[in-house]
This record gives structure tokens, sequence and C-alpha cells, in this order.
């Protein structure tokens, strides 16, 4: 028979083995991870045609070619970019001619000219159709230079503006027009440069760059990362979070056991969120759901 007493004694037992066992539950299936800052991006891939400030050197004559200016190399205005000594001249006492061509702008050289330098210019950004001019470009376009008997030079002057034209397709334009100053990088490069919407049509977007890389310089089209959102901070899971009216907090592992702190939500990018308010090396639960609901959690 069992007493009054012996009742409680094993009442008792009872409740602290369940204790145990639901301790040693939430334990077993707690997932911590040391979070450390960062930078989060919400990037939209684009190949970009590029519109710049360029000209043109047309040199007719056929002969034997002396270059004065490498690919890729900056020149100043009026430098001598090449010297052409004309075939035809013949006779041990006649002197053959030499042509001298120059540079008639400052810029980058390229001996790589596809007809549209004289077409596609700051100059004509306003009357420029951007989905058809951006369809065209490399699909049967004007054709490449120097088949006129002679030699093509371009000079891209690097230090005036470029124009970057590409497709909205899924892209929220609405974040990227309450960014003051949009920015981008050229894929694979790893600086970042500020960019400004100034011309949009229903498909197309035009980006001005007043100081564009290296990267774009030479090229007609590149891939570049349109950067909409960008934030630094510590990165923690977006599971990791709760939310209670407008505050967000998260469980952080301390002596005593987990303790919730109050955190500053900067953004969130799916499964990943950019905070304030604790520090790079802090370790966090990662599933504060286990530990029961106080809150709404964040999916």
């Amino acid at each position: 028979m069992v007493t009054l007493g012996g009742g409680l004694v094993l009442f008792v037992i009872l409740l602290l083995l369940f204790k145990f066992v639901k301790t040693s539950y939430i334990a077993l299936r707690l997932n911590t991870t040391v979070v450390n800052s960062g930078t989060l991006e919400e990037v939209y891939e684009r190949e970009a045609l590029i519109i710049k400030d360029e000209e043109i050197v047309r040199i007719p004559y056929k002969g034997e070619v002396n270059h004065r200016a490498a690919e890729g190399e900056r020149v100043k205005q009026g430098s001598v970019l090449m010297e052409i000594t004309v075939e035809g001249a013949s006779g041990h006492h006649m002197e053959r001619p030499v042509y001298s061509y120059y540079a008639p702008i400052s810029g980058v050289i390229s001996y790589e000219v596809d007809g549209y330098e004289a077409t596609l210019t700051p100059q004509s950004i306003g009357s420029l159709n951007l989905q058809s001019v951006y369809e065209s470009v490399g699909k049967g376009g004007p054709t490449k230079a120097a088949d006129h008997g002679g030699i093509n030079v371009k000079i891209i002057d690097n230090l005036k503006p470029a124009y970057l034209c590409f497709s909205k397709n899924d892209m929220d334009l609405s974040r990227l027009k309450d960014i003051d100053k949009p920015v981008l990088r050229v894929r694979h490069e790893g600086d970042i440069h500020d960019g400004r919407v100034v011309k949009e049509s229903e498909q197309m977007i035009l980006l001005r760059l007043d100081h564009p890389p290296s990267g774009l310089i030479k090229k007609r089209k590149c891939v570049v990362e349109i950067i909409s959102r960008r934030e630094k901070g510590v990165i923690v899971p977006t599971s990791s979070l709760l939310k209670t009216g407008e505050d967000y907090g998260l469980y952080r592992i301390s002596g005593s056991g987990p303790r919730r702190v109050q955190v500053e939500v900067k953004g969130i990018f799916d499964e990943l969120a950019v905070v304030q308010g604790i520090e790079s090396g802090t370790e966090i639960i990662s599933n504060p759901r286990i530990l029961g609901k106080e809150g709404e959690f964040v999916e």
C-alpha cells in the first residue's frame, strides 16, 4: 500500500525525472553556431551593353607599320599613334613617304573596333531605343572595322562617364531607385563602383558610371553584378531570430546557459540576416523554437 507521503515522494521523483528527460532531449536537439561579422548582398547579375566616349582614327594606307602606341596604353591628345611607310614607291633614289597619325583625344588605345563607335555615344543616349540597341549588338550589327584597305584605331576616354544598358527582367527596380547611388562590380573583380539610373524603358535600364572600372573600358558587353542591397554586421541564421512586437532577439550561449538578448536587424537575406547587438565570435542557438515559443519566429 502506498501512503500519502510515499505517493508525494514518488510524484516528485517522476517530476524530476520528466524534467531531466525533457532537458536532455532539448539539449540533444539544440543546434548552436558561432557567428562572425561580414557583408550580405542582394545581387542581380546582368550582361550589360557599354556605351562610352570613344573616337576612331582611320588609317587608309598600306605599308610598313610602326606602332607607337600599344594596345591598352593611355595616350595624350596629339601623341603619335603610328607611322606608316607607304607601299608603292620604288627605286633606289626614291624616298618612300612616311605618314604619322596622331591621337585626336586623350584616352586608352584599342585596336578592337566593332563599328558601333559612331552610333553608341553618350551624346546619342537620349534618342536611343535601349532594347533594340541592346539586342542588335553582337547579332549581325555593324561590321568589324579595318576592311577599307587600312587600319582603324579606337581611343577611349576612360576619364569620362560610361553608361551601362541592361535588362530589368526580375529586378526589383523600386529598391534600385531608393538607393542614391546604386553600386555594381564587374564579375570576377572585387572593387565596387557607384552608379546612377539616368534612363529606363519598359524592359531596360541605363546606368551612368562617373568613374568606370578598367574592366569595362575596352569591352562592348560585360557581365556585371548590380547590388541593390548591401548590409554589414554580424551574420546570423534567420532561424535564430525571434520577434516580439517590433523588437528582435536571439538566444546567446553564456556560462549559465542560453540567454535571450535583443538585437537590431539590419537586413534579412533569405536564410541569413545581418544584425547589430552581439559581437563577432558569439555562440548562439540557431533553432530556438525547441525552447518554447516566446514571440513570433522569423521565417
